[in-house]
């Protein structure tokens, strides 16, 4: 990852969009943290992006954790793959789906690089 003055630490957590200073197809890109509050029990739940005129995703990462273990987002269980956590972002939303299992104690963020038109 290339450092870029121009993000600043405070623009890393509270849902603002700041340039990367990197393109993607020739567009410059910007990222956005998004907190994703409680992750669904079992099923799939949808937080708003705030995204206007998104047409590319670049990245998606994140983390959820509950009071004792931290998980990958998106994350995927080789062992059980019905207990993976799959992410999905569409114009307006971030679809995250918790699989089979109860993650509704488990609180999540996720970083969205993404181009605009």
């Amino acid at each position: 990852m290339t450092y870029n003055p121009a993000i600043q630490p405070q623009d890393l957590d509270d849902g603002t969009e700041v340039p990367t200073g990197r393109e993607f197809n020739g567009e410059p890109t910007f990222r956005k943290v998004i907190a994703l509050g409680s992750l669904p029990n079992a099923t799939t739940g949808t937080v708003a992006h705030g995204i206007t005129s998104l047409t590319a995703v670049v990245s998606v990462l994140g983390s959820a954790d509950d009071a004792t273990d931290q998980l990958p987002l998106p994350f995927v269980d080789a062992q059980a793959i019905g207990s993976g956590i799959s992410i999905e972002v569409d114009d307006t939303n971030i679809n995250i789906d918790a699989g089979s299992v109860n993650r509704s104690t488990w609180t999540g963020r996720l970083v969205i690089e993404y181009t605009t038109s």
